[in-house]
């Protein structure tokens, strides 16, 4: 049975977000994934193969401590927490131009990947997250659909960010 989002667009089964307008999909709601080892794409635990490219998916591991909130590269696991703070620049170091932000993803190949020394910034107000972008050369996409700059965006459990090329998951503990 093929998932279909609020829009009634047809999605592979295993599909986190709809693939043409972006929404998130009701299998996204748990939060949980098989991350795919080929291609990094999220799958829905119910599925074996890989709803972006085809390849079966790893075996189910319990996950690992997560902050109350945290942002997950999605391509090696990387947990970056960042509930212990008000405020948290996400991009890449540079020490030429004495760029260092709170959560730094050089070591994931940033530069190359199309990352901003300052991308985006996540603000923690009244008990939610907002995102916004901060005029990044590679844009930022929420779920597949582009920020505009300095506007913020509230997150979700399980939302997907995309710096450039690499993509990021923001999780909540308890969801």
């Amino acid at each position: 049975m093929a998932l279909r989002c609020s829009n009634n667009h047809e999605n592979t089964n295993g599909a986190f977000f709809c693939n043409i307008c972006g929404e998130p999909l009701e299998s996204a709601q748990n939060g949980q994934a098989r991350i795919c080892q080929q291609c990094g794409a999220p799958n829905t635990l119910e599925v074996d193969v890989c709803a972006e490219c085809g390849q079966p998916l790893p075996a189910n591991r319990p996950p690992a401590h997560v902050a109350a909130a945290s942002l997950v590269v999605i391509a090696d696991g990387t947990v970056y927490p960042i509930d212990d703070q008000n405020e948290v620049v996400v991009g890449r170091s540079d020490p030429t131009s004495q760029s260092y932000p709170d959560v730094d993803l050089t070591p994931h190949n940033a530069e190359r990947e199309g990352v901003s020394r300052v991308h985006l910034r996540i603000r923690a107000m009244n008990g939610r997250y907002l995102v916004e972008d901060q005029q990044s050369v590679n844009k930022t996409f929420l779920n597949r659909q582009r920020l505009n700059p300095f506007e913020p965006k509230a997150l979700k459990h399980g939302d997907e960010l995309r710096l450039g090329h690499l993509i990021l998951r923001f999780e909540l503990r308890g969801m």
